[in-house]
């Protein structure tokens, strides 16, 4: 989900002056460009882009399949660009079809657990999994981020490396490794304000002594922060407040009435009329995260995403704790923690059996928009795909096409000043409809940059 000032910058679909004389300086080099040379393409691309959001992966086998051979067929759709965009300074976006035969040579039934991995963010639209034609029955594995916090990848050898670096989805499947630590639990219940009606409603406020020797996770706060050695929480009266101290127990706790006039902690101020009950007891923290995931799917705020499920949540917060260092005396809002979890880009891994009969093919299909990498202020962006990056299918073919090309053209390759061909390895040649190439599965990247050349 992209942040909210983005969103408030809509698509113009105009050409700007600068693209006319783009696409007329383009219009002449083709023109006048020997057809030998039309046909080049360049090996050496460094495809380097501002923001690169990684290749189109292939499918793979977690188990069985053995002796099994696999046909890829991937077809690149263009005519989503004729779709309008979020933002002017969006990525471009192409429609994929990714496509597998899979042959059983032998005498004997096959069943192959697979795995299809894709870089993204559960908020967003998903790949839709078919097997014939059918839905597949599927489980979402999500996984970690590639950088792993350390910055953006800015090509496909760092991806390629972060990528192979570690089995990601081995750790996702992994038992959730249970946090034993015992907390302290405050619940607070039945809140309302039995007070005269007030502009700015009143809220729970709860206070207490500042302690590095204490880290505390809370549900529902709607503003914190620390003043003068103090940390000031405060909670909306619609819905319960569950804090969870980790360490030493709050010091010095007060609770009451407050109106917040402003968005900042120091201009609170008491209030009579705010009623509430509370609760005290030790739990497992593990426990405690267990409940909260179940509370937070956020299907309203991104209805295009994922159907997250509780598992998820909860395995996914456990493996980000794991590999946290906590430093005492920090506050973790878990409506916040568990929404980073659900929007941020992270790899993701469809997980789901074939079964493939004696003799006999199935075709395992993956259709989804991917985004293109680009600079934000250059009109040229790109796609690019692994032929076997993490993958151990045995693949006999890989043929990529391009369909409904109109809105674009391939960038040209330029050498000591002169044009020698297109940026792009796959051997696309749009001007003499080459759309269709069976790729070299002893290389691993192919690229291809393009412009916008049409709009409507």
């Amino acid at each position: 989900m992209e942040k909210n000032e983005k969103r408030k910058r809509r698509r113009s679909r105009r050409i700007s002056g600068g693209d006319i004389l783009a696409l007329l300086v383009l219009a002449c080099f083709i023109w006048v460009i020997p057809s030998f040379l039309l046909d080049k393409t360049n090996p050496d691309g460094l495809g380097e882009y501002g923001v690169y959001n990684g290749p189109i992966l292939p499918l793979s086998s977690l188990s069985g399949g053995e002796g099994m051979e696999v046909s890829r067929d991937v077809t690149l759709d263009f005519s989503i660009y004729y779709e309008p965009k979020e933002y002017s300074h969006a990525p471009e976006r192409v429609r994929v079809t990714d496509s597998y035969t899979l042959t059983n040579p032998t005498e004997q039934t096959m069943t192959v657990k697979l795995s299809w991995p894709f870089e993204g963010r559960l908020s967003e639209q998903l790949p839709v999994i078919t097997v014939d034609g059918e839905p597949a029955q599927a489980t979402l594995w999500p996984a970690k981020a590639l950088n792993d916090g350390k910055g953006g990848i800015n090509d496909f050898g760092e991806y390629a490396a972060a990528l192979t670096a570690k089995d990601l989805l081995a750790e996702a499947m992994a038992p959730a490794e249970i946090w034993d630590q015992t907390v302290k639990v405050y619940h607070f219940y039945n809140l309302n304000y039995e007070g005269e009606a007030r502009e700015v409603p009143p809220m729970l406020g709860i206070s207490y002594k500042y302690s590095n020797q204490t880290n505390l996770w809370m549900r529902s706060c709607d503003m914190s922060g620390i003043a003068d050695g103090w940390e000031h929480l405060y909670f909306d009266l619609d819905k319960d407040v569950w804090l969870y101290v980790v360490g030493e127990d709050l010091q010095e706790l007060e609770i009451g009435g407050a109106i917040v006039h402003t968005i900042g902690i120091h201009t609170a101020s008491q209030v009579d009329g705010v009623t509430w009950e509370l609760e005290t007891f030790d739990a497992s923290i593990s426990d405690c995260l267990w409940e909260a995931a179940q509370v937070y799917t956020y299907e309203e705020d991104c209805p295009g995403g994922a159907l997250v499920t509780p598992e998820m949540l909860y395995i996914s917060t456990l493996g980000e704790i794991a590999d946290q260092n906590w430093m005492p005396g920090n506050s973790y809002n878990m409506e916040g923690y568990f929404y980073e979890l659900y929007t941020d880009q992270r790899m993701l891994y469809w997980v789901f059996p074939v079964e493939i009969p004696a003799g006999e093919s199935v075709t395992v299909t993956g259709s989804y928009v991917k985004k293109s990498h680009y600079f934000a202020d250059e009109i040229r962006h790109g796609y690019d795909l692994a032929t076997t990056l993490g993958s151990n299918l045995r693949f006999t073919e890989q043929k990529v096409r391009l369909v409904n090309t109109e809105p674009v053209a391939i960038m040209p390759w330029y050498e000591d000043g002169q044009v020698k061909g297109f940026r792009q390895n796959f051997g696309f040649d749009l001007h003499k409809g080459i759309t269709e190439v069976t790729l070299d599965l002893t290389q691993e990247w192919y690229y291809v940059d393009l412009m916008v050349l049409t709009e409507q």
